[in-house]
C-alpha cells in the first residue's frame, strides 16, 4: 500500500509504503503524483514495505517510466529511504537505472527518514 501526502509549503511529497509493494502500485503512485501538482522534492519511505520480490527489469522500467513523467521536476530531489539491506540495494539499483535513463532529478538513498528530510531540505542540488 502507498499513501501520498504533500506539504506544499515545503515543496515536499512523501510516499509512505507498507506491505508487499508491486511495480504497478509504484507506477500508479507516480502517475497520480504527476497528474496533480508535483512538488520539487520527494521522499519514498520504504522502511515498512517489502520490495524483495521486485525484479531488476521492473526497477529499470520504473526508472524509465519516471523519467518520462518527470519533465516537470528538473533539478528536484528524490530520496529513497530503506533500512533493510534488500530495500537499500534495490533502491541503489533504481538510482543507477535512473541515472542511465537520464532522469533530471537528483536521487539519493538513505537509511532513515530524518537523513532524507535533512537532504531534501538543503538548498541547492546537495
Amino acid at each position: 500500500m502507498i499513501k501520498m501526502s504533500q506539504k506544499e509549503a515545503e515543496a515536499l511529497t512523501e510516499f509512505h509504503c507498507s506491505g508487499e509493494l508491486t511495480i504497478d502500485e509504484v507506477k500508479d503512485a507516480i502517475e497520480d503524483f504527476y497528474r496533480g501538482t508535483p512538488t520539487r522534492n520527494v521522499i519514498w519511505e520504504l522502511t515498512a514495505a517489502n520490495i524483495s520480490t521486485i525484479r531488476a527489469q521492473d526497477v529499470r522500467g520504473v526508472a524509465i517510466f519516471a523519467r518520462e513523467a518527470a519533465h516537470s521536476r528538473p533539478g528536484g530531489k528524490t530520496a529513497l529511504v530503506g533500512d533493510k539491506d534488500t530495500t537499500f540495494g534495490i533502491s541503489r539499483m533504481y538510482q543507477s537505472f535512473a541515472e542511465l535513463a537520464g532522469q533530471e532529478s537528483n536521487i539519493q538513498i538513505f537509511r532513515t527518514r530524518d537523513e532524507a528530510l535533512a537532504w531534501v531540505s538543503e538548498s541547492g542540488q546537495g
